[in-house]
């Protein structure tokens, strides 16, 4: 069986997908991750997130980001310039070199240029918190993440990294939303293949949408359930069920990325 497929998956909760389906966009957002480049803090780079797998495997990620998911075709991430993120253990060779030629090089153009690449680095294994679990070692190398990182040449008005003060700050001046509003890549009834929700009233909810911007007949649409019953591979993250407030999760975080978990 392939590793990977012609869809690149966008897995989110319902008031998003909804608002993307609407829209007819993906937005940007500054996304949260441990720095490889500084294995004591945390950074955020604006992006557009998805995945590369197969329908299969897919449906075996325990929905981590949410119970929907929208199906876009590789052509429209290929035509957006859609990039694999580069899986890396923190202590190898290659990181090493990478944070060298950083700490060397006094270029402005040339650090934004090495930052740039940073925003696709992610680590093989580690900590997660979502609105779900928490997970002491989810294996991100499972989800064969592509991005595409917001163009900081382009798009000068735009703090291309934020420390995690800063993405808390965004955040909190945002309504809790990491979203950046202006900007987004768009795209049409033509380049979804799936639509993947958690009940049938929510899949109806989507075609009305759909249908009001233009002909759904060429797009597959899928409850949660439908798409369960086709699941292959095994869980590989070892994870915490019980349900705690934020600032227990926040504390359970920083524990873990102290200890490197």
């Amino acid at each position: 069986m392939g590793l990977s497929s012609t869809v690149l998956w966008h897995q989110t909760k319902k008031d998003a997908f909804m608002q993307i389906l609407r829209s007819g966009k993906l937005y940007y957002s500054y996304a949260k991750e441990f720095a490889l480049f500084n294995k004591k803090e945390i950074t955020a780079f604006p992006m557009i997130s998805l995945c590369d797998l197969p329908l299969s495997e897919f449906a075996s990620n325990n929905w981590t980001y949410g119970d929907f998911a929208i199906g876009l075709s590789r052509d429209w991430g290929i035509r957006n310039r859609v990039n694999p993120v580069n899986y890396c253990f923190g202590e190898s060779l290659y990181i090493e070199k990478l944070v060298d030629n950083l700490k060397r090089d006094n270029n402005k153009d040339s650090i934004k240029s090495l930052l740039y690449c940073f925003a696709y680095l992610k680590p093989v294994q580690g900590p997660l918190i979502t609105h779900k679990k928490i997970y002491t070692r989810y294996k991100f190398y499972d989800e064969r993440e592509v991005r595409i990182v917001l163009d900081p040449y382009k798009n000068t008005d735009v703090k291309f990294m934020l420390s995690e003060s800063e993405y808390e700050a965004y955040k909190e001046n945002h309504g809790k939303s990491s979203i950046l509003d202006k900007y987004f890549i768009k795209f049409d009834n033509n380049d979804i293949q799936y639509i993947i929700a958690n009940s049938i009233k929510n899949i109806t909810a989507a075609k009305t949408i759909l249908s009001k911007r233009g002909n759904i007949d060429k797009i597959v649409f899928l409850s949660k359930d439908q798409v369960k019953e086709d699941i292959i591979g095994s869980n590989h993250n070892t994870e915490i069920n019980e349900n705690v407030n934020e600032k227990i999760i926040k504390d359970i975080y920083d524990f873990l990325i102290r200890n490197k978990t």
